[in-house]
């Protein structure tokens, strides 16, 4: 592939992509999702990768809980979260606290951070009381 526009720092104009698209009429099942997943977990293994980890997210249930904290400018929060592999953790964390204050600050970073097997994650997410920290 070649890039169109201009590089920015730490891309490069050449490169390669393999990419998996899935097209529909309005709505699209979310077991596309999953297959798309299948296909790449098939094509690491038949390479020979053995250790690599899926690392999935979602839009709606992450505006679904910054609606619930009342968050009103969940796009910069959204944009923020983005960034978080090229600015790091401590920047990230300043800049969200500039964005939605401390406290809901502090909770978004505990939802961050739980880490585990699907079910701790979500035994985890169970025990937050989201309640608490609606301002």
């Amino acid at each position: 592939m070649y890039r169109g526009e201009r590089n920015q720092k730490g891309r490069y104009r050449e490169f390669y992509q393999c990419d998996v698209d899935v097209i529909g009429k309005d709505k699209l099942s979310i077991n596309n999702d999953a297959w798309v997943i299948s296909l790449a977990d098939k094509a690491f293994r038949k390479i020979g990768l053995a250790n690599y980890v899926f690392q999935i997210s979602n839009r709606k249930i992450l505006k679904g809980i910054l609606r619930e904290l009342n968050i009103e400018n969940a796009n910069k929060v959204m944009i923020l979260i983005d960034k978080y592999d090229k600015i790091g953790q401590k920047c990230f964390e300043k800049e969200l606290i500039n964005i939605i204050g401390n406290e809901k600050s502090k909770y978004l970073n505990r939802i961050f951070n739980i880490q585990g097997t699907n079910e701790i994650i979500l035994d985890e997410l169970l025990k937050l009381d989201i309640k608490k920290h609606m301002i």
